[in-house]
């Protein structure tokens, strides 16, 4: 756990007490800070309770008192308790700012994008352990800013979401990457110039010492340097990069592959080393997984798929699809007509089935609502091992995960378990 004593002595509201919540008013206690703490649910702030955090209405909270709010990057700056913080003149903040307050020396590589900002922020991770770099990786992929082990002179790889980037009040980071912007988390920016907006403070207080590395393959990456000041540019794209590696395969990932070689470069990073990670990077869990096969039938996890866009990487990676999509609604589905060729047949589910199919039946593609992940699994296996073809099973939801599950990562979890329940059964059976 990082060392909060930089705060020792202030007073801070914190709101979201969640597993990062929670351990982060646990050390800023720890080191000397008086922490005012609350959630909106009764269990998270029983849970706080347990862990001995005292637990404050801050709808009644002095605010003059208070010297930042520490908010959870899920909650709107449109919630009541922040609303009341910034008629106060306080700001809010996240938790990878204490991070750079506690550890200011050291070099900090931010990476963000709609997709491929894990992939990037992983492949760059890998990356710097095989050049013996030290270094700690975490943010929005993994371990929370303030879990991450303590470094002097090393580098911090964070993946930034957009949510995370509107609470960095002056910290700065020395690389940043923004890989592509498309349609997502409008609920919360309301419009795409608003999303732009928020993405654009990872360029927030650059020198020209910094590095803004820029991917041009949408218009986004234009207007997104038209928003940067100070910083050197670097411009990137997919078509850099003409070889695929084994985990690293398409034009999504020869985007990761360029900006990947353009932090190398500023890292001094050997050539040689480059390539040594690229051809042994695995990919990321939830992430075009590749799961197990039985005979002709491949299962592939793409959980982390939580919209159209995203899902288009995978349904454009695989021939004869056995196709698993739906969940909690993000917007349309245009993006996948392009590969709905792919597809041999969909099996949806959770909320968006029934949108997914009135837009699939249009296409011409055959599709069948199943309502729940065990009726998907099982279907889509029973279907593509009558296929005399080499056949995939994929999850590619397209929609969040929410309507039916705690997280991306819950939801590729029960696709895993569901298959490996079906394998045994299988092997039961002499199949």
């Amino acid at each position: 756990m990082i060392d909060l004593t930089v705060h020792s002595g202030k007073n801070i509201a914190l709101l979201g007490l969640g597993i990062s919540g929670i351990a982060t008013a646990t050390a800023l206690i720890k080191d000397g800070a008086n922490v005012f703490a609350w959630d909106d649910t009764d269990t998270a702030r029983q849970c706080a309770s347990d862990a001995g955090i005292s637990v404050y209405d801050l709808q009644t909270l002095d605010f003059t008192t208070i010297d930042f709010l520490l908010i959870s990057p899920g909650i709107s700056t449109e919630h009541a308790i922040a609303q009341r913080a910034l008629q106060n003149n306080i700001t809010l903040i996240g938790e990878v700012k204490l991070l750079c307050d506690a550890l200011p020396n050291n070099t900090y590589i931010g990476i963000t994008g709609t997709n491929g900002k894990s992939t990037t922020t992983a492949l760059i991770s890998h990356l710097l352990n095989i050049a013996g770099i030290n270094h700690a990786t975490g943010g929005n992929l993994g371990v929370p800013a303030t879990a991450l082990e303590p470094l002097n002179n090393g580098v911090y790889v964070l993946e930034m979401s957009s949510y995370m980037l509107e609470r960095l009040d002056g910290m700065k980071f020395n690389i940043g990457v923004f890989l592509n912007l498309s349609t997502d988390h409008l609920q919360r920016h309301k419009t795409m110039d608003g999303y732009l907006n928020a993405k654009a403070h990872l360029f927030d207080n650059m020198t020209s010492n910094d590095t803004a590395i820029i991917a041009m393959d949408d218009i986004y990456g234009q207007m997104m340097c038209d928003k940067v000041q100070n910083a050197k540019i670097q411009h990137v794209s997919c078509q850099d990069e003409t070889q695929d590696y084994p985990y690293l395969s398409g034009q999504h990932n020869r985007q990761n592959i360029a900006c990947l070689r353009r932090v190398a470069d500023i890292l001094n990073i050997d050539n040689a080393l480059v390539e040594k990670a690229l051809s042994t990077f695995t990919g990321l869990v939830h992430r075009q997984e590749y799961v197990s096969s039985i005979d002709t039938v491949s299962f592939i996890n793409d959980s982390k798929a939580t919209n159209a866009e995203s899902s288009a990487k995978a349904l454009s990676a695989y021939k004869n699809i056995y196709w698993i999509a739906g969940g909690q609604e993000k917007g349309t589905y245009e993006d996948l007509t392009a590969h709905l060729g792919n597809i041999t047949k969909a099996y949806l589910i959770g909320e968006g089935a029934h949108n997914i199919h009135a837009f699939l039946t249009t296409q011409g593609t055959d599709a069948v609502i199943c309502h729940t992940m065990e009726k998907a699994v099982a279907q889509a296996y029973e279907d593509a091992r009558k296929n005399s073809h080499n056949t995939h099973v994929v999850l590619s939801p397209a929609c969040a995960s929410w309507d039916q599950y705690k997280s991306f990562e819950h939801r590729g979890d029960d696709f895993k378990r569901i298959i490996e329940a079906i394998t045994n059964q299988d092997i039961k059976n002499g199949k």
